[in-house]
């Protein structure tokens, strides 16, 4: 694995946003990307996510999205997957299986905190779509170096960001890490990178 600047050029877009479902309560963030948040708020715009998957609706117009994406694999598109925190979320590891084209390259964002269980999924799921010509690049959200990163991200545990790193490291995944500025941020931007140089 390798921390390369993701880069592409001339290649079609996709972003797809798979609910707020997320395990932490950032202090800048809000129920619309954290579940944790909405359900704290008791905000019920959010706390089932963005829409009901049992809508016959919403089902019609996921077929229509992923008729339309599956239109678009033949061009080797960037599909870049958002949550809330989307390694926690089982429509993450459907997706993948539906973007398994060689050719495609997926950029997941995820905060590193993903549990044991899911983390194995990932990986099985990572590696199936590496090997079969899939490049796939980890976008890893850090708000700072240890205490000052789990400090800004309520349910944070750097122990858990550290070992699914190493876990990361052992595959062909690329990965790289796109801190959140805050004061606190800048003040362990050079812990960060070292983190980096010390997975390399």
């Amino acid at each position: 694995a390798s921390l390369r600047n993701l880069s592409y050029t001339y290649r079609p877009t996709i972003t797809l946003i798979l609910s707020n479902l997320c395990n932490l309560e950032c202090k800048y963030c809000g129920p619309q990307s954290s579940s944790v948040w909405a359900e704290k708020l008791k905000d019920g715009r959010w706390i089932k996510g963005y829409v009901d998957p049992n809508d016959v609706e919403f089902q019609r117009k996921q077929d229509i999205v992923q008729n339309w994406i599956n239109s678009m694999l033949d061009k080797n598109p960037v599909v870049i997957i958002n949550g809330g925190e989307p390694t926690i979320n089982k429509d993450l590891y459907e997706w993948m299986n539906f973007l398994n084209k060689p050719g495609t390259n997926i950029v997941i964002n995820s905060n590193l905190n993903t549990t044991d269980n899911w983390m194995n999924t990932m990986i099985d799921s990572i590696n199936r779509l590496i090997d079969n010509g899939v490049h796939v690049f980890i976008r890893a959200s850090l708000d700072g170096y240890r205490q000052q990163n789990d400090w800004q991200r309520f349910g944070s545990n750097w122990t858990q960001i550290e070992k699914n790193l190493e876990k990361y490291m052992k595959t062909k995944v690329d990965i790289g890490i796109f801190p959140t500025i805050t004061p606190l941020t800048l003040e362990s931007l050079l812990s960060l990178c070292k983190i980096g140089r010390a997975h390399v």
